[in-house]
């Protein structure tokens, strides 16, 4: 496991990539949200490790480390190039499950963008979408989710169950 230290600096054993937010709550509860933000999250590190090292054999050609161990010090005489080719991705270049994939100066993401998306009987469809500069922003239309629901509920026949508790649900008597 990655460990942070007491300061809270986000040091990495790689230096100039930025792990901060891969680390674990400290309650060690995950929701499902997390877990899927998480698993998008991975995803896309995997596919733009794949993307680095595919630009970096373009280059150069790539020689394999030699038996390193995660308990010694040693380090992948081609890793420093490896993470030059990853943090100069830009703009359109690679775009994941969350968004184009872009990092600052310090190896953090930047310009992230995450579009939301809604599942629905017909698919998924465009919920808003979040950045640091504005947040969440809903670019749904309800006033089409609520034709959608009035169109199908019509001509229906709703029929309610509950169970009495007063003083929130009590029975008045028969209907005259």
């Amino acid at each position: 496991n990655y460990q942070t230290t007491d300061d809270d600096d986000h040091s990495s054993p790689i230096d100039g990539i930025d792990f901060s937010p891969f680390q674990e709550p400290e309650d060690h509860y995950s929701t499902s949200q997390q877990s899927l933000t998480y698993y998008f999250l991975i995803s896309d590190t995997i596919n733009l490790l794949a993307h680095g090292i595919s630009r970096l054999a373009s280059k150069v050609p790539i020689h394999p480390p030699s038996r390193i161990m995660c308990q010694t010090n040693e380090i992948w005489s081609q890793g420093a190039h490896l993470v030059t080719e990853i943090k100069s991705v830009k703009g359109e270049e690679f775009r994941g499950y969350t968004g184009y994939v872009e990092f600052d100066s310090n190896g953090r993401r930047k310009n992230t963008n995450i579009t939301i998306l809604e599942l629905s009987q017909d698919g998924t469809q465009e919920y808003g979408y979040w950045n640091e500069k504005d947040r969440l922003v809903v670019t749904k239309n309800f006033s089409t989710t609520q034709a959608e629901i009035y169109k199908e509920l019509t001509g229906q026949v709703l029929r309610v169950a509950t169970i009495e508790e007063v003083p929130f649900m009590m029975y008045k008597g028969p209907m005259e």
